[in-house]
């Protein structure tokens, strides 16, 4: 067989041993990246939602957030606060339940794939809590 020429069996079975090895590593290190940077997105359009409402807050005579209510569509968020959020964002969905008129109580949250961000605004604290699942439950 001075004229054979071509790859073993055993040497494209090591080739494809390598190539799974190595999807096994990124695919997950990827998966992960894009989860961070979706919930980078979401953090920094619920911090300027939250600045749009401490402005339409302090611009009304009583101080207050308007009515209780929930928005449950950038559209009502826009129309009552004047917030669109940043970038693409066809992938999020955004909510705010004022809880309260009279104090300044209120929920923000994001949600995308699984994956959500929420901060709560009670009368004198502000904390934010991201995760998996959908953002129903308050934050820990």
């Amino acid at each position: 067989m001075n004229g054979a020429r071509g790859f073993s069996l055993i040497e494209l079975m090591i080739a494809v041993a390598i190539l799974a090895i190595i999807a096994g590593i990124t695919v997950p290190l990827y998966n992960g990246y894009i989860r961070e940077s979706r919930l980078t997105s979401m953090r920094l359009n619920l911090d300027t939602l939250r600045i749009a409402m401490e402005a339409y807050r302090l611009d009304r005579p009583l101080g207050n957030y308007g009515p209780t209510a929930s928005y449950a569509t950038v559209a009502n968020i826009y129309s009552q606060f004047g917030w669109q959020p940043e970038g693409d964002n066809s992938a999020y969905v955004y909510r705010i339940d004022v809880t309260s008129a009279a104090t300044p109580v209120y929920w923000l949250s994001a949600t995308s794939s699984g994956y959500f961000t929420r901060c709560e605004k009670a009368a004198t604290t502000y904390r934010c809590c991201d995760g998996a699942g959908d953002g129903s439950t308050a934050c820990p």
